[in-house]
């Protein structure tokens, strides 16, 4: 509980790698994001989850009890959509 705590608590990194902390320091990830990927980013309510089950794609939230996500067919949109767009989307999602 970080209101407990008078000060920040101090994180401490420790590798058995000589000298890789002094050429290749751990910095805060929001450092490392190159400009383009901040610009992909669409805010959202809480986090999705990305991942394959049994090789079909699948898409949860952090806060299932607030809303879903399910995929529209290909009917909906896919079937509809340039062919350059169905070689390279592998779903469509609906946020509910």
């Amino acid at each position: 509980m970080l209101g407990s705590f008078k000060k920040a608590p101090k994180i401490e990194f420790f590798t058995n790698i000589d000298m890789l902390p002094e050429v290749i320091p751990v910095e805060h990830a929001a450092k490392a994001m190159p400009s383009w990927w901040k610009q992909t980013i669409v805010p959202l309510w809480c986090d999705l989850i990305f991942d394959y089950n049994n090789g079909e794609p699948r898409a949860r939230t952090s806060a299932p009890d607030l809303f879903s996500v399910s995929f529209h067919s290909a009917g909906q949109f896919l079937d509809h959509a340039p062919s350059s767009v169905r070689t390279s989307t592998v779903a469509v999602m609906n946020l509910q």
